[in-house]
């Protein structure tokens, strides 16, 4: 008898059949797991760019309204 650990654990009554899908269904739920983990790193990785990205915009108004201040300031 195969021992197996989670979901797929066999019971004596099941065939080898039962015992092959539910160990299927237990590894493509782990493959998921595992796709929505990568997801989320993906994601997290993602958000920051986005921050970082944010940042540089407002960094570059602040910096662009300082010039267009000092052209201003200057030509008057």
């Amino acid at each position: 008898m195969v021992e197996a650990k989670g979901k797929s654990e066999r019971k004596p009554e099941d065939s080898d059949a039962t015992f092959g899908v539910k160990c299927l269904q237990e590894y493509r739920r782990l493959a998921k797991l595992k796709e929505v983990k990568a997801n989320q790193v993906m994601l997290k990785k993602l958000a920051k760019n986005v921050q970082n990205t944010r940042d540089l915009i407002i960094d570059w108004k602040v910096i662009s309204s300082e010039v267009v201040t000092d052209k201003v300031t200057v030509s008057r």
